[in-house]
């Protein structure tokens, strides 16, 4: 089937601030192409936003109560009621032709369920093209993409709606803060495709106050860890090439968790207890440690480079 912007509703989660909700409106009022729904969902209590929807024409869907990301995200997939379905945020800045990528994307990449855009500043795109993307055929593509390192964003994703219904946001209770790739990989079954969109449409704003940016309450190292399980199983199931991937992989992946992630741990546990525990959970086999501890740098990105090869294409 051919997608039109009629096909796609654009669904902002808003919670108390309705300076960003304002300009992130603006910018899908703004794109390329018009005619797609535009709901908010706001939780929280902030009487300012109702002005705002009001203003750029948008359903509203407004709730006192601070219900939490979670909640709000799950009575905004219950209320999806078109083919594609954006989950966007207010604290998200959309360049202007993103309806429209994300509308050819889906048109043309066979069996397209899930879109993600690349993360960074699409005023200044760093050289990539605007019509191409990384395609991943299946999800360990995508899993091996993100797991590396590969840039994206979990902000404003596009996916078809039926499989968005599908997710279950209480089983991402295991991954506190870093829960958003668990629930992006539910949309996706054994055989669906995603992209990753290679020309950053969207901005994600950092702020104060925000839950991501406080490391204080987590992720902790259990939550990391269970995250590089998630992976794992991924990988198992597709077999062959891509155990060898995470072999290879793992032991970077439970480090960087310790450097970047998991601070709230520093001063409850030491590096060894948290590599003994990675270890209890399963994740650092003796072949993973000695690929790991040895193959470093271009070797290492020159064997991931064999095991998996992503598809660059346009659109």
């Amino acid at each position: 089937m051919t997608y039109t912007p009629a096909d796609v509703e654009v669904l902002v989660l808003a919670h108390k601030r309705p300076a960003f909700l304002r300009e992130a409106l603006a910018c899908y009022r703004a794109q390329t192409v018009q005619g797609f729904r535009l709901a908010v969902y706001a939780n929280g209590g902030c009487p300012e936003i109702k002005d705002i929807a009001r203003e750029f024409d948008a359903e509203l869907f407004y709730e006192e109560k601070d219900l939490g990301m979670y909640p709000n995200i799950r009575r905004a997939i219950d209320g999806a009621r078109g083919k594609l379905t954006i989950l966007a945020h207010d604290d998200d800045l959309i360049a202007p032709a993103y309806v429209e990528h994300l509308l050819r994307a889906f048109n043309r990449l066979d069996g397209l369920t899930l879109a993600i855009s690349r993360q960074g500043d699409y005023e200044h795109p760093g050289g990539a093209r605007a019509d191409a993307c990384i395609y991943c055929p299946a999800p360990a593509y995508l899993a091996a993409y993100i797991f590396t390192g590969g840039s994206f964003t979990f902000s404003s994703f596009c996916a078809k709606t039926d499989a968005l219904k599908k997710t279950d946001i209480s089983l991402n209770a295991p991954y506190g803060k870093v829960t958003d790739v668990p629930f992006m990989f539910q949309m996706l079954g054994p055989a669906e495709a995603s992209c990753v969109l290679a020309w950053p449409f969207v901005k994600y704003r950092l702020h104060d106050g925000q839950d991501c940016v406080d490391y204080a309450t987590g992720p902790t190292a259990e939550e990391w860890l269970n995250l590089t399980g998630f992976y794992k199983k991924i990988f198992d199931a597709a077999g062959g090439r891509f155990k060898w991937f995470f072999a290879l992989q793992s032991l970077r992946h439970v480090r960087i968790g310790w450097r970047d992630w998991c601070r709230c741990e520093h001063n409850r546990m030491t590096y060894r207890q948290y590599l003994r525990l990675a270890r209890q959970k399963g994740l650092l086999s003796f072949t993973s440690r000695v690929l790991g501890a040895l193959l470093r740098g271009k070797i290492s990105h020159f064997l991931q480079r064999r095991l998996v090869k992503f598809t660059q294409t346009n659109y």
